[in-house]
């Protein structure tokens, strides 16, 4: 399943993504918004798996959108949709943070873009996931690291025991 939040798309245009996402076998839970404080509200609320936006909107510009995404420290990836942007406009949305940018009237790429994106996106959450990992096993092995420096030195039982108590409770967050 995709989530789609779409950041003032037109009607017209908005619908026939969606057309194109669902006729991919995607079934989409999607939101429209047109301000910078929706698509805030839309980011804090919801579970996004890709942001799709129009690059030039009355009230939001795809740069807007871009920084609002990052802004909120969400990994989501964000792709430009627009019938006039330049080579400038796209080198500058794809600095800014987007994942890629579509000419409208190209659809073609929508479906293959989209589905790029979610599996990156889900690439680099597994990688976060298994950093988090190492760090939590670097830890616990630096802990027992240091109680076994302590049973080695330490001949005392009672000493010994607040000792590794301590460690643990320190080093290892226990």
């Amino acid at each position: 399943q995709a989530l789609v939040s779409q950041c003032d798309v037109p009607g017209d245009d908005a619908l026939l993504l969606l057309r194109e996402i669902k006729a991919a076998g995607f079934e989409p839970v999607w939101t429209r918004v047109e301000t910078r404080e929706a698509l805030t509200a839309s980011l804090r609320d919801g579970l996004w798996d890709i942001v799709i936006s129009d690059y030039s909107m009355p009230q939001l510009n795809g740069l807007d959108v871009i920084m609002c995404v990052h802004d909120s420290g969400l990994d989501i990836p964000i792709i430009i949709v627009s019938g006039v942007i330049g080579e400038d406009m796209a080198v500058a949305a794809m600095k800014a943070g987007a994942h890629d940018y579509l000419i409208k009237g190209k659809m073609s790429r929508l479906i293959p873009a989209v589905k790029r994106e979610l599996r990156e996106a889900e690439i680099r959450r597994a990688h976060r996931r298994g950093e988090a990992e190492i760090r939590r096993l670097n830890s616990l092995l630096k802990t027992i690291a240091e109680i076994n420096i302590l049973i080695a030195k330490q001949g005392d039982r009672k000493t010994l025991l607040d000792e590794t108590v301590r460690i643990l409770v320190k080093q290892g967050g226990f």
